[in-house]
């Protein structure tokens, strides 16, 4: 709600000066400078009730207090009066605490004797009136758990909670609906074209069905035909007979010497590909015919050992309702990714080109191109319009889908200008990226790249040729609403390149994966790290909360593919193994830019947390993750080259996947779970 009041407050500005109202200009700018709601921003809130903590300004804390609670607390159900009272408790209690910590007792003092009316028929202020008495409170039974960082983390988070869930269900005026019902419209028309989509591939299903089941008429064997022929000829001349007889010599000699055609064995076909050399699972029966229909893609089943590619019965967990394809590129695809809402998808290739267009049915909305690679790729969250694309000359984009312009570009240090991470905050004002120095270069090629010498997959010669000073990097947070930089955040050890990076469901929490092999977790309230420990050795490549929030999965250079626990720092909760595609860099042999074909998204979870798809040989591969263990759920194919991006949105009740190969391709698979 706070990204859209301070739209709604721009698009008040521009009216009144539409209007000439310039006083009524003048009050409208003077009463948001003095808004006490602080634009229903969480952070600015506790922000405001923290500082008159820190100013032993007592009078101003209980203002703003009672302001929230006339403003909000009050409207709640009674049901949350008790939550909203031991709010307020504790946040007095953190103002004690505070005077206490810094030696100013005679404002704890001052406290009682103000609040004391207030506070003495409250049994759970009972023992607290001792508290200007004793020394060393924090040593105290009763007080000593109230002194510790924990307990003050713990009380800001609950806070920051707690308003912000009040912040998201206030009904609003029909002015601030107007994005939540434009958003609504967007997601009920992407459902149309799920149902619309079901709905084809049913009426495939039964039109199969019925013509199944028609019978044809069997034909005649063709040595019952001779027998009869033979039987009816008896009464025929000699020389009719010598002539049958020499007609039957002439076919059986033209039968002998014609070449036998025999339909090639699936188990036995030579299938050369100019793909990479890595072990593709065998191709479907020669004599299959090519199917559109989803139904019939759903029936193909992989032979020999690909077979182990999918599943060996029907029992699949989703059903695939469609598959679109886009072919627009002429590049290998590097990076794929679905819009908030899923309605857009935005891809990115080797020549660096990014297509934005939709599915069903496919149509390019904006085309971008850029003078560098694109190393990164990602959204805005909550707004469709607004498309990041990193790049390795140091510049960040930023596009805007309607009016199909550069909105703005952020240039980062001059020392660090490999843009290898984009991260958008939950609430859409913040961007977090990653800039890397550059690498260095590799050794001259020692034979051209050729169809015997392509990109294929495995261990980066990367850690061959760099030193502990190539991993340099830094981690920034830029202000959208603002156009400014907020911040650079710690990298501790470091400096270190980001290579990925993902927030929680609410923004509190930043996980991050670097070149270091380091996992850090960070408190964006505080803007610091509150963790971190050794995940990978070598690189990290791709990092994701769980969906309950209590682990973390990474990727890295050695081939591993982790999931580790937030309870305990640095605990391995699982080692999974994965395909050696999913998890590797895809080495360029001769390659002269870069020695890595730079890759996008990783892995990516369904909405329940219970299945994720990565990349594969030639496909996409959906696992079900279950009790620390991996099973294969079902492939989704069609490329002729290692897929190298993956996302899943799950926008709507029928899910997408989307999968970006080295062939130039991306598809679009609806799922539909069973």
């Amino acid at each position: 709600m706070a990204a859209a009041t301070s739209a709604i407050d721009d698009y008040i500005r521009e009216y009144l000066l539409f209007r000439g109202f310039t006083s009524t200009l003048k009050a409208f700018e003077a009463e948001v400078k003095s808004d006490k709601d602080k634009s229903f921003k969480v952070d600015r809130v506790i922000q405001q009730l923290f500082s008159h903590v820190t100013n032993h300004d007592l009078l101003s804390l209980r203002d703003f207090w009672q302001h929230l609670h006339r403003r909000f607390f009050s409207r709640l159900n009674q049901s949350l009066s008790n939550a909203v009272h031991t709010l307020e408790t504790c946040l007095y209690r953190l103002y004690l605490v505070h005077n206490l910590q810094n030696g100013r007792v005679e404002k704890v003092t001052e406290f009682f004797e103000k609040m004391s009316p207030d506070l003495q028929n409250q049994p759970e202020w009972k023992d607290w009136f001792i508290l200007p008495y004793i020394k060393n409170a924090e040593q105290h039974p009763i007080f000593e758990a109230y002194f510790t960082k924990s307990w003050c983390d713990t009380f800001t988070v609950s806070l920051y909670n707690f308003l912000s869930v009040i912040f998201q269900h206030m009904p609003l005026p029909a002015l601030l609906n107007f994005e939540a019902e434009k958003q609504k419209i967007r997601e009920l028309e992407v459902e149309k074209r799920s149902l619309q989509n079901e709905v084809r591939a049913l009426t495939t299903a039964a039109t199969a069905q019925k013509m199944s089941k028609m019978k044809l008429p069997i034909k005649p064997a063709v040595k019952e035909i001779r027998k009869k022929t033979e039987g009816s000829g008896g009464t025929d001349s000699a020389e009719r007979g010598g002539d049958r007889s020499n007609k039957g010599k002439a076919t059986a000699t033209a039968t002998a010497t014609a070449p036998k055609v025999t339909k090639p064995s699936p188990e036995k076909t030579d299938w050369k590909l100019a793909a990479p050399p890595i072990d593709l699972p065998p191709p479907y029966s020669a004599s299959t015919a090519i199917v559109e229909s989803p139904i019939a893609l759903m029936s193909l089943k992989p032979t020999g050992a690909g077979a182990m590619l999918a599943d060996s019965d029907d029992d699949q967990p989703f059903l695939v309702l469609g598959q679109d394809f886009y072919e627009e590129h002429c590049g290998h695809v590097t990076h794929c990714c679905f819009s908030s809402t899923g309605s857009l998808i935005a891809s990115a290739d080797t020549e660096g080109i990014v297509k934005i267009w939709s599915f069903a049915p496919i149509q390019t909305k904006a085309t971008v191109t850029t003078s560098a690679e694109v190393l990164s790729l990602n959204w805005a969250n909550r707004i469709d319009r607004m498309l990041f694309i990193g790049t390795g000359n140091g510049l960040i984009r930023l596009f805007d889908i309607e009016s199909k312009r550069i909105y703005c570009e952020i240039e980062s240090e001059p020392q660090y200008p490999r843009i290898v991470s984009l991260t958008s905050s939950p609430n859409g004002q913040y961007l977090i990226y990653g800039c890397a120095s550059k690498y260095p270069s590799p050794p001259p090629p020692s034979s051209p790249p050729s169809a015997q010498n392509p990109i294929s997959p495995g261990k980066s010669i990367r850690t061959k040729l760099l030193s502990k000073s190539d991993y340099f990097g830094a981690l920034v947070c830029w202000d959208i609403k603002a156009m400014k930089e907020e911040r650079n955040l710690t990298l501790d050890p470091g400096p270190t390149a980001i290579n990925c990076a993902s927030f929680n469901h609410n923004g509190n929490l930043l996980v991050t994966g670097a070149a270091d092999g380091m996992i850090r977790l960070y408190d964006m309230t505080q803007w610091d790290v509150l963790m971190g420990w050794q995940g990978h050795i070598g690189e990290v490549y791709a990092v994701e909360f769980s969906c309950d929030e209590t682990t973390v999965f990474s990727a890295g250079e050695d081939g591993k593919f982790l999931q580790w626990s937030l309870h305990h720092i640095g605990q391995r909760i699982a080692d999974l193994s994965l395909p050696l595609e999913a998890t590797n860099p895809l080495q360029a042999a001769g390659y002269t830019g870069t020695d890595t074909i730079p890759r996008g998204r990783l892995f990516a979870f369904d909405s329940e947390g219970q299945y994720f798809i990565t990349c594969g040989p030639s496909n996409g591969l959906v696992y079900k993750l279950e009790d620390a263990s991996l099973e294969v759920a079902m492939s989704l194919g069609g490329h002729s080259q290692p897929v190298v991006a993956v996302d899943w949105s799950t926008a709507t009740h029928c899910g997408a996947c989307l999968t970006g190969s080295l062939d130039g391709t991306v598809r679009v698979t609806t799922l539909l779970k069973q």
